[in-house]
């Protein structure tokens, strides 16, 4: 599915939207508008939302790790259970649809993060998710599978780096549905 998304590049049309995010649709044509809205991962620690601009561009995500909210193109700062802070650094995001295939395929990169855990503890590093999987005719269901790669280091009395996985790796199915309400989050 990666190379389908690489290869979506070169053979067919695609946007580039002002906060780093690229819309590509394999035949050319628009994203289907029926996307447009909020899109939530079912069941118990399941963190991923985002919604879906009718253009297919992304206009925020929580993240699988941890549920953080991430505005494309914006670095977002919060403050931590700890009283410490969270900062991610997005990179360029890529949002593919096939509609042979009904296919959808999203890849988030932060570019930097850092997160206080505990006091004199935080994480920090770099991490790209895709997801990937059909869309049913309805437009209302998205099981996608979940890949991922990080660069990772803890930092607490003793620091420790994580090794890093420079080949995406299945995490786990995850299955969004569509809310039927308004695109807001």
């Amino acid at each position: 599915m990666l190379l389908l998304c690489c290869c979506g590049v070169v053979f067919s049309g695609c946007q580039e939207a002002n906060r780093g995010i690229e819309v590509i649709v394999a035949d050319g044509t628009q994203f289907p508008a029926e996307m447009a809205g909020k899109w939530v991962v079912e069941g118990k620690n399941n963190f991923w939302a985002m919604t879906f601009e009718a253009d297919g561009t992304i206009s925020w995500c929580a993240l699988g790790m941890g549920g953080f909210e991430v505005v494309p193109g914006k670095v977002s700062r919060f403050p931590t259970r700890y009283g410490g802070k969270g900062i991610f650094k997005p990179g360029k995001w890529t949002v593919s649809y096939d509609p042979s295939l009904r296919e959808l395929s999203v890849e988030v990169v932060i570019e930097h993060f850092h997160m206080d855990l505990k006091p004199g503890q935080s994480l920090e590093g770099s991490t790209t998710d895709f997801l990937s999987g059909p869309v049913s005719e309805d437009y209302t269901v998205w099981e996608a599978d979940w890949f991922s790669k990080e660069k990772l280091v803890g930092f607490t009395p003793e620091r420790k780096e994580v090794p890093e996985t420079k080949e995406l790796q299945f995490r786990k199915k995850v299955i969004f549905r569509k809310e039927q309400q308004t695109t807001e989050r």
